[in-house]
């Protein structure tokens, strides 16, 4: 599967913004997810650059994990959003994504199953 995702949305505001707006824009990028890498490539594929920070999944962030002494913008994922929405400033955006499963993975699901049957 890949995510796909078009927008970032503020932690403090919650105003939206297009992913592209953010290019030509130094950022942080962190992620405390099973494949922090598949969130980067999304990241990267929309012409960003970020510095990126990987954390353990399910990891429980501190103040002191987002931010950062250049005050650059931060983006991270929405489930990770969630848990740094108590201490986040107005520099720290999440991005909203879906996971797209492979154009294969349907077909190989009901192969699987079949023979299971």
């Amino acid at each position: 599967m890949k995510l796909v995702g078009e927008r970032v949305v503020n932690l403090v505001t919650g105003e939206p913004k297009s992913l592209q707006e953010f290019i030509g824009i130094d950022c942080h990028a962190l992620a405390g997810i099973g494949n922090p890498e598949r969130f980067y490539k999304l990241i990267e594929a929309a012409g960003l650059t970020c510095t990126t920070h990987s954390f353990p999944d399910h990891y429980q962030f501190q103040r002191h994990d987002i931010e950062f002494a250049d005050n650059k913008p931060v983006l991270m994922t929405e489930k990770d959003a969630v848990k740094c929405t108590a201490f986040a400033g107005k520099q720290h955006w999440y991005v909203p994504v879906q996971a797209v499963p492979d154009p294969d993975f349907s077909e190989q699901l009901l192969n699987l199953l079949k023979r299971k049957a």
